[in-house]
């Protein structure tokens, strides 16, 4: 093959029995590659849900600064005093539920570590609950007249005044503190604000680790599940259960609401899936896949649409030369 002659170089090349061929496997092993689940999915989630857990990415001191109505008792169970004004250090020889009242009860700040657990729920009769497992803590401020009782017993009055200070940690980092905050009114917005996350669930934990049972509850009551690189909205009903995979996300917004929970994030995730589960382990996902394949993940690409037409011109000249090879051979 002569390069002083590159027309009939080229129409040689073209005239070559194996060049559709090898155009073919090309293409056919492009296309192969291209049916791939894509791995670094984009997705924003709004859901409103009567449970939402996350598992922290990162330490954050949350300041929460809630103060509630004279009226609220706040609950805790699971927890152990990690410290308290001296007014209130009798509450370390306490196990079990206390229920606190005052004056004035400040939630003070909500402090997160890399792996601790948190879940908001709506209880009975419209009671928030926050959930704690691991290295996490809680702190509050109490002001005025005090009230403390261990369990069912009536409650006892602290006999100071000034404010004090409670911080409260999990007693067991298998099992979770329960802080439930119930009044006859409202209750002000609780929220937790731009914290990174390595999990999303909206599933209540199992009362027992040995119910292996493989249907989950969803508490999702209504929401959207958006997949920013193939712009496709997915809209989520009563129950429906979301799954995802080696996700890790920002979690700008966890609040309580009229409504419910409502939880606003975005982030990236191996795997997407909704619907009944399907599999079993860390095999499990929901019935409806909705991870884009690395074609799908193109095509949503707006700045590679140029590319793919180019590609497609790219396949029309080459066959318009080969038609033109094979004229000149003849």
């Amino acid at each position: 093959m002569s390069l002083s002659d590159p027309e009939g170089a080229a129409a040689r090349l073209l005239r070559w029995r194996w060049t559709l061929p090898l155009v073919a496997l090309v293409g056919g092993a492009a296309l192969w590659v291209a049916t791939w689940p894509f791995w670094n999915n984009r997705f924003s989630l709004d859901v409103t849900a009567g449970y939402a857990s996350v598992v922290a990415a990162e330490r954050r001191d949350h300041r929460v600064s809630i103060s509630l109505p004279t009226t609220a008792k706040v609950q805790i169970s699971g927890y152990r005093v990690d410290e308290a004004s001296a007014g209130l250090a009798p509450l370390a020889t306490l196990p079990g539920l206390i229920t606190l009242q005052a004056d004035r009860i400040v939630l003070r700040t909500l402090t997160l570590t890399e792996g601790s657990h948190l879940a908001f729920a709506r209880g009975a009769g419209g009671s928030q609950e926050i959930l704690l497992r691991g290295h996490a803590a809680l702190e509050l401020t109490l002001v005025g007249d005090i009230r403390v009782s261990h369990g069912a017993g009536e409650l006892k009055l602290v006999g100071e005044s000034a404010p004090m200070v409670l911080t409260v940690i999990p007693g067991d980092p298998r099992n979770p503190m329960r802080i439930s905050v119930e009044a006859p009114e409202p209750l002000p917005v609780v929220e937790l604000l731009d914290q990174r996350v390595t999990s999303l669930r909206f599933t209540r934990p199992r009362p027992s680790i040995d119910d292996q049972r493989p249907v989950y509850r969803s508490e999702i009551t209504a929401g959207t599940l958006r997949l920013l690189d193939v712009e496709q909205a997915v809209t989520l009903k009563l129950r429906d259960l979301v799954w995802f995979r080696e996700e890790s996300a920002t979690l700008y917004r966890m609040a309580f609401t009229a409504d419910g929970v409502v939880v606003e994030a975005t982030g990236q995730a191996r795997a997407m899936s909704i619907g009944p589960q399907v599999g079993e382990g860390q095999e499990a996902r929901g019935d409806r896949n909705l991870t884009p394949t690395v074609f799908g993940y193109l095509l949503g690409r707006h700045d590679l649409k140029l590319l793919w037409g180019g590609a497609v011109g790219l396949l029309m000249a080459l066959w318009k030369a080969r038609q033109w090879a094979l004229k000149v051979a003849t």
